[in-house]
């Protein structure tokens, strides 16, 4: 694909002459469920949520590639803080899709006399113009086509250069559209967005992650951690672990930081009582015979496995990061859970590892 750009006097007659269906951020419309409008309509556009918090962070995700224009990776991208002067007095940031996909946006700057169009890119280089963001700090979605896409962003007025912006775009596959507004969780840079959908399954982006209700099985959060050694003819094993979890409560995106397991997008799960429970610590001869064959759980000394109890949370210790009692921590680039945060944790009880850092 040849990539153009238009020139200044095409990106001011696309913002004046063409037709602008603009939408009052007062507007009701912000209350309404989604499923109430047509995704199919390829002008159906809205705002969901005003979302202006934790900015000051913006400078730590600053990604100066985005400066070249090209924006980077297909799924999403945060510009960081931007600036339009003289020199350069129109940005065209470029971006593409691979699949039909509901596009998250959210522009935030001081100046509103940015002027910001979306428009779709042909083979030719050629630009169509096809909505435009009127409001900074209002969080849309839209649906997308698959193809070439570029953001035009300019001020109104020669004398409003040199203020920040910052784009975020999430563009989403959305399985289904059965959420209302007050069940999305979005945040500043729109990077891992939370949606719990009319029937309790609860995804970030596109990936499950878990359904409320104690009879659902959430056997894909299972987890566990062993350790083996040898010596001489004796042989050492321990595993502890949590099976059929029961899920309370679950956090945002977090760094996490342990000696054991590290990530940087991790949700915090909280466990609810009758999530299973096991631990097991055995010393053998490698001839055959048990010298220990312990399956009494180190804090409470209660024979496992077995289920968490209500005791279990009104008598465990809190946690010194204050996560919880007993919480699983699921990273969201593997897909997995890594860590157990909790005075059941072996390692953590005993302190032969430290607690984790964790970074809100």
């Amino acid at each position: 694909m040849k990539i153009r750009k238009i020139n200044v006097f095409l990106a001011f007659v696309l913002a004046f002459l063409l037709p602008v269906a603009f939408v009052s951020a007062a507007d009701p419309i912000i209350d309404v469920e989604l499923n109430n409008f047509d995704f199919t309509s390829n002008v159906s556009a809205f705002p969901l949520l005003v979302n202006t918090a934790n900015q000051s962070r913006s400078s730590s995700l600053q990604n100066s590639s985005t400066r070249g224009h090209y924006l980077t990776p297909n799924d999403w991208f945060y510009t960081g803080p931007m600036t339009i002067d003289s020199n350069d007095p129109i940005d065209y940031l470029y971006f593409s899709v691979n699949a039909n996909r509901y596009t998250m946006i959210s522009f935030t700057s001081t100046n509103f006399d940015y002027k910001v169009l979306l428009c779709d890119l042909d083979s030719n280089g050629n630009l169509q113009y096809i909505w435009d963001i009127y409001d900074p700090g209002t969080t849309y979605l839209r649906n997308i086509s698959a193809g070439d896409w570029v953001f035009v962003i300019y001020p109104y007025s020669t004398s409003t250069y040199s203020t920040t912006y910052t784009l975020a775009v999430n563009n989403l596959l959305l399985p289904r559209t059965d959420f209302t507004t007050n069940n999305i969780t979005i945040p500043y840079n729109l990077k891992h967005i939370k949606i719990r959908y009319n029937d309790n399954t609860v995804y970030f982006n596109d990936q499950y992650v878990y359904t409320y209700g104690s009879s659902i099985s959430q056997s894909h959060l299972a987890w566990t951690r062993t350790w083996r050694q040898s010596t001489g003819n004796v042989f050492y094993y321990r595993m502890f672990g949590i099976y059929d979890p029961k899920v309370s409560s679950i956090s945002g995106v977090v760094a996490y930081s342990s000696q054991h397991a590290s990530s940087q997008n991790a949700i915090l799960i909280e466990l609810a009582v009758d999530a299973g429970y096991t631990y097991e610590y055995i010393v053998s001869l490698n001839g055959g015979g048990y010298l220990v064959n312990d399956h009494i759980d180190p804090l409470f000394g209660i024979y496992a496995p077995r289920p968490l109890t209500s005791s279990d949370f009104v008598l465990a210790p809190q946690t010194p990061n204050n996560t919880g009692k007993h919480t699983l921590v699921y990273c969201l680039d593997t897909g997995k859970v890594i860590d157990f945060n909790s005075y059941l944790n072996f390692y953590y009880l005993n302190n032969i590892e430290s607690w984790p850092t964790i970074t809100r």
